[in-house]
């Protein structure tokens, strides 16, 4: 019995993980497309971008699912393991920086205190405006477990509201409530249901609500109601039914067979956030270094994969000598 208990919890925890993959994937996908000189292509990196909204919404749901009890040690633990890797990534782009002649001071007072999502990016490390983000939700979570158990769905429906009323004021500030909001909704959806999910409903909603990305593509692109407003909502609910889809194929699949290789890209997936762009739009950029697409785009996830092991091995390190 003790072994069936445990193969269920790993198995719960390993389509955990394989979600995160799925995730960090669609985020490199939204920037590879974006690079690839082809204006349809590009079309599809605001699609691929829900990869942003479905790591904030599990991560909303596993700190939804964990007592909380030690807040600054809990905070201490999320600052450290978020920061030093983004540190001695930033040490590398910087250097870069420099040889390039296009370091800047001020810049690297904004990321080392992470708030390059409401002063501005540096050159190369645009794609970090996420660490802002997600710091800001370490710092509410202490905040959501006192009320948890009064939160309820329907203080999505009002957050949103908020949402798009803030996004006519100031859409930089509306975007980030946004993005929080996924992390709200994994959050207050910690108990969701999966064996109630029908995987046939579930593609009907997902079909649906593309439908209407495309339809608000077509008659509302470049206004804030579009790239604000119907680009949030949506993607946070593709979010929410991505996880259970996720979640319900996996039942057919026994991921468990596969979960050392699991384990191993769930561990790197925050590396390779880091990372990847170094190599599709940043200083040793490989998107045109054959005449094939395709060759560069496999150099270019080989080069991924070598560097976030080395920027894990790396960390891995500098975490052992602090604790010794």
């Amino acid at each position: 019995m003790k072994k069936a208990s445990s193969n269920k919890k790993s198995n719960k925890y390993i389509k955990i993980q394989l979600i995160r993959i799925v995730a960090m994937l669609f985020i490199v996908i939204c920037h590879l497309v974006q690079e690839i000189e082809n204006p349809m292509l590009a079309k599809l990196s605001q699609f691929f971008n829900v990869g942003v909204y479905i790591f904030l919404f599990v991560s909303g749901y596993l700190y939804g699912n964990k007592a909380l009890e030690n807040v600054p040690k809990w905070l201490l633990s999320r600052f450290v393991k978020l920061m030093i890797p983004i540190y001695i990534f930033l040490a590398f782009i910087f250097t870069m920086q420099i040889i390039n002649n296009v370091f800047e001071l001020k810049y690297l007072i904004i990321y080392v205190f992470n708030l390059q999502r409401f002063f501005g990016y540096s050159l190369w490390l645009e794609h970090l405006w996420f660490m802002t983000v997600i710091w800001i939700c370490y710092l509410i979570t202490p905040l959501l477990y006192q009320h948890r158990d009064k939160l309820k769905p329907v203080f999505i429906l009002f957050y949103w509201i908020l949402c798009c009323i803030i996004s006519y004021l100031d859409i930089n500030i509306g975007q980030i409530m946004f993005y929080i909001g996924a992390y709200l909704i994994g959050y207050v959806y910690r108990n969701i249901d999966i064996k109630e999910a029908n995987v046939l409903v579930i593609i009907a909603e997902i079909c649906g609500i593309f439908s209407i990305r495309l339809l608000g593509l077509y008659f509302f692109d470049n206004t804030i109601l579009y790239n604000n407003i119907i680009v949030a909502i949506s993607h946070s609910l593709l979010a929410v039914l991505l996880y259970l889809f996720i979640c319900k194929i996996t039942k057919t699949i026994k991921v468990i067979k596969y979960e050392k290789l699991i384990e191993h890209f769930d561990g790197l997936s925050f590396y390779i956030y880091l990372v990847h762009c170094v190599f599709i739009s940043g200083p040793i950029r490989l998107m045109n270094i054959t005449n094939s697409i395709f060759i560069n785009i496999g150099i270019v996830f080989i080069c991924i994969y070598i560097y976030s092991l080395l920027l894990q091995k790396i960390t891995c390190q500098f975490y052992e000598r602090i604790q010794n």
